[in-house]
């Protein structure tokens, strides 16, 4: 991954894969990256999944609960999260990653937003 301008953090490797499951009709999504040593496992649910890959034009992905050692100032902080996947446009997707806190009845927010370039292996 690379960083956006101005980005303070360390850059970071990861390694993902995302398909849509014909047998259970849901997309499903697994990564593991070079940031912190879990696998992270994300799957649409039923309603989302009927909808043919071809028409989608962003797919929702529900994760689970986890718990970031640090964040912010505080420490041990557990929150909900999920993601949305947007359509592929002129060769760019865009990820976002949504955490809720689970303490104090926290508001959704955008934690992080990646952006997939695909690119062409030269010769």
């Amino acid at each position: 991954m690379e960083l956006a301008p101005r980005a303070s953090q360390e850059p970071f490797t990861r390694v993902a894969y995302f398909h849509f499951n014909a047998v259970t009709r849901r997309y499903e999504y697994v990564s593991l990256d070079s940031r912190a040593p879990q696998l992270m496992t994300e799957k649409s649910d039923a309603e989302t999944g009927a909808t043919a890959p071809n028409e989608a034009r962003e797919i929702r992905l529900d994760g689970d609960v986890f718990l970031a050692p640090r964040w912010g100032d505080a420490t041990n902080v557990r929150f909900r999260y999920r993601l949305t996947i947007g359509e592929i446009v002129r060769n760019r997707q865009v990820v976002r990653l949504y955490f809720t806190p689970q303490a104090g009845g926290g508001k959704e927010f955008l934690a992080f937003e990646y952006v997939y370039s695909r690119q062409t292996a030269p010769g």
